[in-house]
């Protein structure tokens, strides 16, 4: 057996599969995708409002804010202070999406989720 820099354990043709479940040792499959299609979109996500948020601070109150996180990437509102029912009326934009493979197989998901 030799071990890798990552700590990954490649089998040797002379140990068998009894050996690694004798160690604890759990092999995995790498897995590749490959897609020969990028499409980029904007996301755009409205947040609006929340009612009835839990206090946090001594006064009885919260500084509240929502956070969006949406693949690698994440933004948050703007802090309203000293509220349980916040309105932030506000829209978080993503630039550059990227979705990968058929642009049709994403609508079919979005008719999906309605």
């Amino acid at each position: 057996t030799t071990d890798t820099v990552g700590g990954s354990r490649d089998r040797s043709p002379a140990r068998g599969k009894e050996d690694d479940q004798e160690q604890g040792t759990t092999l995995t499959p790498t897995v590749l995708l490959t897609y020969k299609e990028t499409h980029t979109y904007q996301l755009r996500a409205y947040i609006y409002q929340a009612r009835d948020l839990f206090s946090a601070d001594p006064s009885g109150l919260s500084d509240p804010y929502a956070r969006v996180v949406f693949s690698r990437q994440s933004q948050r509102t703007k802090i309203l202070n000293e509220t349980l029912c916040p309105t932030w009326d506000q829209t978080l934009v993503f630039e550059e999406v990227e979705f990968y493979g058929n642009p049709t197989m994403l609508l079919r998901v979005r008719l999906l989720l309605l």
